[in-house]
């Protein structure tokens, strides 16, 4: 058949089979819901604070995607040939940079925050009923933003020295889903849309969705594994039988096996005293802030408990979230007593408190919505003036929260333009060559993606085989003991060490560690702050 008839043949049996009329609806229906998810990916994108390409994780979890999209000389980098920890997320920022364009890492970011904020709202919504009345709803959405916004972590951090925003979105341990830009950890959103899913009747596909969000980033195999655990217990009370509770079991669980394969082959023990160092190393040198119950279990994390509970109660009379909500919080809270009684450094490293990323904002926003609707209720409703005060409102303070996070966003890419850093990192970007290998002051994170540059270590970035773990700590170790120096003479006998281990052949000093007589450093390029030499072989 012709591609033109195919063409006209498409439209016209579905019109036959759903009617003009319920064409016409599903197909205004789908646009509308798609402007509304594009509106509220929008507006909570700007309000929550975009960070600049390449900001924080970014230096890590980006480096093995673009070292296998030919970027620069990042093939050669030590890091970016050990194990890959999220090797799915890495083929995405591969594909994104080769064959596309960076700039749509930011449209990923902000189609993952919309993922976010729709299930959000969905789950709430099918709690505390806001659609009723418009200007509830309008109220509950500027409140719900707001708690997610730049504006209020700002704000908060400057006037009490706590992140609020945190607090009332974030997991404990300093763990999140979104945060400021995209990363593996932001496709936690698929375990909120799953949740939603399986409160809206579609159990098999919120537990695929849910394996999904672990497929993209393997730590999060626990929490999705608990979700789905939830989800199996709930239909098991709700049909009396064994089989669909089994049924979304292996719908979760044909997804998850290649990366749980993946996992295995290549993180694997190499050997019981190499994996004990490695895990010492990463809870107690690396990690401790999200790893060490001491470090993290303190005033936040009591307020983030306190809201998980009030949220749960407030849902009790949901049928299908209250029951996973409450075995989730139960598993979580039992994992983190067992972790906390047998020190276990292998139960830490599979963070059985990271689920809390999802329990504490759904708790946090339906409580949200209880304030509103109950302020609205009892203050509001029935008095025209103060319904349409309220509701501009709300409106307004969604635009300023839009207008303060965009704000947020491009004073973060100011500062990042005008740091010392970058006159240097752009004399090496511009004059690097095969082979180079850079000792870097190990605070200077940025440096590795931003020129491009194999390096010998940084403090932020880590590989997770225990072998290589052992490896980085070494490597960490020797570049601590030369970053430390302030002695020009002492920095240039420790570099001409390191170089002769290690096979440098260029070194980053800030100004004030090489005075330009030390023979085995030819300075290349320095200013106020930097200075850039290379290793003369003897």
């Amino acid at each position: 058949m012709p591609v033109p008839q195919v063409a006209e043949t498409i439209p016209g049996t579905l019109t036959a089979t759903l009617g003009a009329g319920a064409l016409a609806r599903s197909r205004g229906a789908f646009v509308a819901w798609a402007g509304l998810v594009a509106l509220v990916a929008t507006a909570a994108s700007l309000s929550y604070g975009i960070s600049p390409l390449y900001s924080s994780n970014q230096n890590q979890y980006f480096l093995h995607g673009l070292a296998r999209a030919g970027v620069g000389w990042l093939r050669d980098d030590w890091l970016a040939k050990t194990a890959d920890p999220t090797p799915v997320f890495s083929t995405l920022v591969a594909i994104t940079q080769r064959y596309l364009h960076p700039a749509l890492f930011y449209v990923e970011y902000v189609l993952l925050v919309g993922v976010y904020f729709t299930a959000l709202i969905s789950i709430t919504l099918s709690v505390v009923d806001l659609t009723n009345v418009r200007g509830k709803l309008v109220a509950y959405l500027a409140v719900l933003l707001g708690m997610h916004s730049a504006l209020l972590a700002n704000l908060s951090l400057e006037m009490i020295g706590l992140d609020v925003r945190a607090v009332l979105t974030n997991g404990v341990a300093g763990q999140y889903i979104l945060g400021p830009y995209l990363q593996p950890s932001a496709f936690g959103v698929l375990l909120m849309a799953s949740v939603a899913l399986f409160r809206g009747g579609r159990a098999r596909l919120a537990a695929i969705v849910a394996a999904l969000a672990a497929v993209v980033h393997p730590t999060y195999l626990l929490s999705a594994a608990l979700l789905v655990c939830a989800y199996m217990l709930v239909t098991f009370k709700e049909t009396r039988s064994p089989g669909p509770a089994l049924w979304i079991g292996l719908a979760a669980l044909a997804p998850v096996l290649p990366i749980l394969g993946y996992v295995y082959l290549t993180f694997r023990p190499s050997s019981p005293e190499s994996v004990a160092l490695a895990q010492s190393i990463l809870v107690h040198d690396r990690l401790p802030h999200h790893l060490l119950i001491e470090w993290w279990l303190i005033f936040p994390a009591y307020v983030q408990i306190a809201l998980v509970i009030g949220g749960i109660v407030a849902v009790r009379r949901a049928p299908r979230l209250f029951p996973v909500l409450l075995v989730c919080a139960a598993a979580v809270a039992v994992l983190t007593a067992v972790q906390a009684l047998s020190g276990s450094l292998g139960l830490a490293l599979v963070f059985p408190w990271r689920l809390s990323v999802v329990l504490v904002p759904i708790c946090s926003s339906v409580l949200a919505a209880r304030v509103v609707s109950w302020i609205w209720d009892r203050r509001v409703a029935g008095r025209g003036n103060r319904e349409r005060i309220l509701v501009l409102g709300s409106a307004v303070t969604v635009l300023l929260l839009a207008v303060a996070g965009a704000l947020s966003t491009r004073l973060a890419s100011e500062d990042n333009a005008v740091d010392s850093s970058v006159p240097m990192m752009n004399f090496v970007r511009e004059t690097r060559a095969r082979g180079d290998l850079y000792f870097i002051p190990l605070s200077l994170e940025r440096f590795r993606l931003y020129t491009a540059t194999p390096v010998f270590v940084d403090r932020k970035s880590i590989p997770y085989r225990d072998v290589e773990v052992v490896q980085w700590r070494e490597r960490f170790t020797a570049g601590r003991a030369v970053d430390l120096l302030n002695d020009p003479a002492l920095s240039c006998e420790a570099v001409g060490r390191l170089a002769a281990q290690w096979g440098l052949t260029h070194a980053v000093l800030r100004r004030g560690t090489s005075d330009g007589r030390c023979p085995v450093l030819q300075r290349l390029y320095e200013d106020r702050d930097y200075g850039v030499y290379r290793v003369v072989r003897r």
